[in-house]
């Protein structure tokens, strides 16, 4: 199996955006965000989480770069240090070169282009540093804001798979998105000039797991 080994938890910075690791502080804010009926609507979080259920979600999100099976960063505000949300890779399929992503964002920050820029810098680190080739994404019916941002981020739509999803009591379409090295690559390489102000954030080596180090890495997209 090729995988992909990480030395250091990989900090991206773009123009107005920091992507940083999940930390403690970060719980409350997890918290406030999914008790926005807007945020959670179009999701399969359920419509009114508990404490418990927010804590748990937020953990699980942190284990996922520690574990090897994805990565989940905080989008913060590079003006004020505000939290505007996360993004996050909740899965890889490694044999495949496949990795699927998810966001969310305070209504807050809606509508200025933040999540699209923070979207476009994972994507970028996927294809570049993960060896992905395929990203992927899903969104409900009638979630045309978030259909938007998947556009403006290169993915194209790819169809409907119908019910997949069963929460909330019922069974749900899934409108999947793809974002592939083979049809957006080139664009990538030429729109995102990515500079490493300390050392390259990773490698591509034959290991089968993400390796910690205390020491985060920072990265401009």
């Amino acid at each position: 199996m090729t995988d992909v080994s990480i030395h250091k938890f990989p900090i991206l910075s773009t123009h107005r955006v920091t992507l940083r690791a999940i930390a403690p502080h970060d719980v409350a804010e997890f918290r406030a965000l999914m008790a926005i009926p807007e945020v959670t609507r179009y999701s399969n979080w359920p419509e009114a989480p508990t404490d418990d259920q927010a804590n748990e979600w937020t953990r699980n999100l942190s284990e996922l770069f520690p574990s090897g099976k994805g990565c989940a960063w905080v989008i913060e505000d590079r003006s004020s240090a505000a939290f505007v949300g996360a993004v996050h890779f909740n899965y890889f399929y490694w044999e495949w070169k496949v990795g699927g992503i998810g966001y969310e964002t305070h209504p807050n920050y809606w509508g200025r282009g933040l999540t699209t820029e923070a979207l476009r810098a994972v994507v970028a680190y996927g294809h570049r540093f993960l060896g992905l080739n395929r990203i992927e994404a899903w969104t409900l019916p009638g979630n045309d804001a978030s259909d938007r941002v998947l556009e403006k981020a290169g993915f194209q739509f790819e169809g409907v798979f119908r019910q997949k999803g069963f929460f909330r009591g019922a069974f749900h379409d899934f409108r999947h998105h793809v974002e592939c090295v083979v049809v957006c690559g080139r664009r990538d390489a030429r729109d995102f000039r990515v500079r490493l102000f300390r050392k390259r954030a990773a490698q591509v080596l034959q290991r089968q797991r993400f390796a910690k180090s205390p020491d985060p890495v920072y990265e401009q997209i």
